[in-house]
């Protein structure tokens, strides 16, 4: 149990009855990122400013350069979370502009890192609308750049593992030729949190809003904690559509979208413990009455190898069933996998429903 005492000066004559004022103390143990919505400083409306590094509370400059900081509403950019955003790529052309902050880990402890990006301009697949996230100097995704949908605030979740020592988060611009430019992605929303119990991220498809009476099919670079395995996008539907209700929340999820690639297959990279053991949770449902076709059944696997000996799995006819699997954590980044049936045939862009991993 820690205390937390605030003491006025204890110097002869200071007990006078006129003394120093409190306000607006808080003390959070959840969130390591300082600032992370960049609302300390104030940005008045309808300005944006660069400013020196060492004024802007929690976050330094890598490159050398200013912090560019806009008020919500400038060139219709409204910020996601407060009044202000960070657009990282600051007029001051240094080098590819990057932010980082240093945060105090527990050794082995696994942190969530969530942060909010949105492209500037309608070319949001450029590398000059991207930006790369680095953990002590190695890059965290396999895949490339992290994008937002054009000109929109997109959710991104990145896993690291503390050190126990001063760990650093940076935030970099492309540095391919002619990205920095002074136009680049906003940045806004940044928390880091230690992981608790549960590895997946949005397992109930809940980060994305989908209309009522709505299903669609969206990239998979747009739903935060899941990417595609075979390149095609994740079909979210809202509960109650063709009366198919979720079974958790209002969102849910069928493996076989609509762009027919090849066998639909979704997956997230959890990081774990070496030789700990892992419950896997998740529920399905079957979309038509042939629940015992492979059409309208699953795979599950974890780092590349099928998780069940006697086949797919399936659930009873048009209703939702949970299972379980059990999985081994390597003590590095593992691959939980969930794919639609390859039988020939399947990939009908109607199969399963996900809902509640």
């Amino acid at each position: 149990f820690d205390r937390l005492a605030f003491h006025e000066s204890s110097s002869a004559g200071a007990n006078d009855g006129s003394g120093p004022f409190l306000d607006n103390i808080s003390l959070r143990a959840d969130d390591l990122i300082v600032n992370g919505s960049f609302e300390e400083n104030t940005i008045a409306e309808g300005e944006f400013t660069t400013l020196a590094a060492a004024v802007v509370p929690g976050w330094k400059s890598l490159t050398g350069g200013g912090i560019e900081l806009w008020h919500t509403g400038v060139f219709d950019v409204p910020a996601s979370d407060g009044n202000v955003l960070m657009e990282l790529d600051s007029n001051d052309n240094l080098s590819a502009d990057a932010i980082y902050q240093d945060v105090a880990t527990e050794v082995g402890k696994v942190y969530n890192v969530k942060f909010d990006m949105r492209s500037r301009t309608e070319d949001f697949t450029s590398d000059d609308e991207s930006l790369l996230v680095e953990w002590n100097g190695i890059t965290t995704q396999a895949e490339g750049y992290f994008a937002s949908a054009a000109k929109t605030w997109t959710t991104h979740y990145v896993v690291v593992q503390g050190t126990g020592g001063s760990d650093r988060l940076v935030f970099r611009e492309s540095t391919s030729p002619g990205a920095n430019d002074s136009s680049g992605p906003f940045l806004d929303n940044i928390s880091m949190t230690l992981r608790t119990d549960d590895l997946i991220v949005n397992g109930s498809f809940e980060e994305n809003t989908i209309a009522e009476g709505e299903f669609t099919t969206l990239a998979a670079a747009v739903v935060p904690g899941w990417k595609s395995l075979t390149g095609g996008g994740i079909e979210l539907w809202h509960t109650g559509v063709f009366d198919v209700p979720a079974s958790d929340g209002n969102v849910l999820m069928e493996l076989d979208s609509n762009d027919n690639l090849s066998a639909d297959a979704i997956y997230q990279d959890v990081a774990t413990e070496v030789g700990k053991v892992y419950n896997v949770k998740f529920d399905m449902r079957s979309r038509t009455e042939d629940f015992t076709s492979d059409d309208e059944s699953l795979l599950v696997e974890w780092n590349g190898i099928t998780t069940q000996a006697e086949g797919y799995f399936a659930s009873a006819a048009k209703t939702w069933t949970t299972h379980y699997v059990v999985v081994q954590g390597t003590g590095g980044s593992d691959r939980l996998v969930f794919r639609e049936s390859t039988s020939p045939g399947a990939n009908d862009s109607s199969g399963p429903f996900l809902d509640n991993i």
